[in-house]
C-alpha cells in the first residue's frame, strides 16, 4: 500500500479499508456540471475513461491526469445527456 496522508487516518478501520474493502459516502464532496456539445471531448482530454461511450444516465469511475499522464485524483463522472456531464 502506498502512503496516504500520514497522521490523518489511523487505526484498525483504516488498515481494513486499505487492505480489504470499505464503503465511503462522498455525497458531501464537490460536484461540477459541464454542458455543451464539446464538454465530453474536452473532459476526455484530462480523464482516462471513455465518456463518449457512456449511455445517458450512467457513470464511471475515472482518474484525472496531469500533462504527463500521472494521476491527480479519482472521480465519478455521470453522463446526464449527450451534451451534459
Amino acid at each position: 500500500m502506498v502512503p496516504f496522508v500520514q497522521g490523518l487516518y489511523h487505526g484498525l478501520t483504516t488498515i481494513h479499508c486499505r487492505a480489504a474493502a470499505s464503503l465511503l459516502d462522498v455525497s458531501h464532496m464537490c460536484g461540477l456540471s459541464l454542458r455543451g456539445r464539446d464538454c465530453i471531448p474536452f473532459l476526455e482530454t484530462v480523464v482516462v475513461a471513455d465518456l463518449a461511450g457512456l449511455r445517458p444516465g450512467t457513470g464511471t469511475l475515472t482518474v484525472f491526469t496531469n500533462e504527463r499522464g500521472g494521476a491527480i485524483d479519482d472521480s465519478v463522472v455521470t453522463k446526464v445527456r449527450d451534451d451534459t456531464i
